[in-house]
């Protein structure tokens, strides 16, 4: 679905914000598309907090482009949705130098991007930290090459940077080693920002960036969703209901119920309270909805499902049998 400006409705799973020439963009959202992700893409000039917000994941892309980030709102809304908590993903081979050197962005340097200083253009291939090659980030639910090659020929192709003291270094630079070429943040177990600091279509392997991306988006928001309203009459409450089957073996059914039109969120957890699956997250109108999940990816136990809207919370516990 694009976004034009004139009627927005979320119902997508990752925004994509096209910050640049259509190519990286376009293959970006071709292989959202065929993973099974539901993708939304809008310009920079028609972004509002509260699209962004109304999605599991925002991908910023900037491709090879010299002006990037340029949009002061758009950098804003970002550094906003991210102190809120919003998962992110930033794409681009000339967003760090842009943030540090020229023309100079700190706030979105040190909130989004996560880096401390530039050092070079070409960071030659891309190497993954030993310490997390046996990471989910780089297994599931594919395994990762050691190495990603890229087809440098201009300076707004690649950069390499420094990150900072609150984030870590996935890929590694071959040409200048222990600097960054993809930053994650927090940590590689509690995944909420990648950086990638290179152009996506300048990977020379479709494969190894497709699987980089895949994994990238299911660590951070899990597997696609199928939401869908199975009455329209208003209800006399707000409801959540146990889910069916329970106990159940990876796949379950989980039904809600809104007397109101509101943003409208379904999180899981495990029982030490880590969020392990931001489920949905979407404005919805008044109705009953189901959520299909496929939870295969979790081990068996025991978790936590939460509705939240901006009136009404409510839990209830679920058991996972394999």
């Amino acid at each position: 679905m694009i976004y034009t400006g004139n009627i927005f409705s979320a119902d997508t799973d990752i925004l994509v914000i096209e910050d640049g020439s259509s190519l990286s963009s376009g293959l970006i959202m071709e292989d959202v598309i065929s993973a099974g992700y539901s993708v939304t893409s809008i310009l920079p000039e028609h972004i509002t907090y509260e699209i962004i917000a109304a999605h599991r994941l925002t991908i910023v892309s900037t491709g090879s482009n010299p002006n990037a980030l340029i949009n002061n709102f758009m950098r804003y809304q970002i550094q906003r949705y991210v102190d809120e908590g919003g998962k992110i993903i930033v794409e681009g081979g000339q967003t760090a130098y842009i943030a540090l050197i020229n023309p100079v962005y700190p706030a979105f340097q040190n909130k989004v991007l996560k880096i401390m200083q530039w050092t070079a253009h070409d960071a030659g291939d891309l190497i993954i930290s030993p310490e997390y090659t046996g990471s989910e980030l780089a297994t599931v639910p594919n395994i990762l090459s050691h190495s990603i090659k890229f087809d440098f020929k201009e300076d707004t192709d690649m950069d390499v940077c420094s990150n900072n003291s609150f984030s870590e270094i996935f890929y590694t630079s071959s040409f200048h080693p222990g600097k960054a070429g993809i930053i994650i943040y927090p940590s590689i177990d509690n995944l909420q920002i990648i950086n990638y600091c290179f152009s996506y279509a300048k990977a020379e392997n479709r494969s190894d960036i497709k699987n980089l991306l895949v994994n990238s988006i299911y660590n951070l928001i899990g597997s696609p969703v199928s939401v869908s309203q199975i009455n329209s009459e208003i209800p006399s409450g707000f409801l959540l209901e146990q889910n069916f089957p329970n106990p159940f073996n990876s796949s379950t059914v989980i039904k809600f119920s809104l007397p109101e039109p509101t943003f409208a969120e379904v999180s899981i957890f495990d029982i030490t309270g880590k969020e392990v699956n931001n489920t949905f997250k979407d404005f919805l109108n008044p109705g009953t909805y189901q959520i299909k999940l496929n939870l295969n990816d979790l081990s068996s136990g025991v978790y936590i499902y939460k509705l939240q809207t901006e009136k009404f919370t409510s839990v209830k516990s679920m058991i996972l049998i394999k």
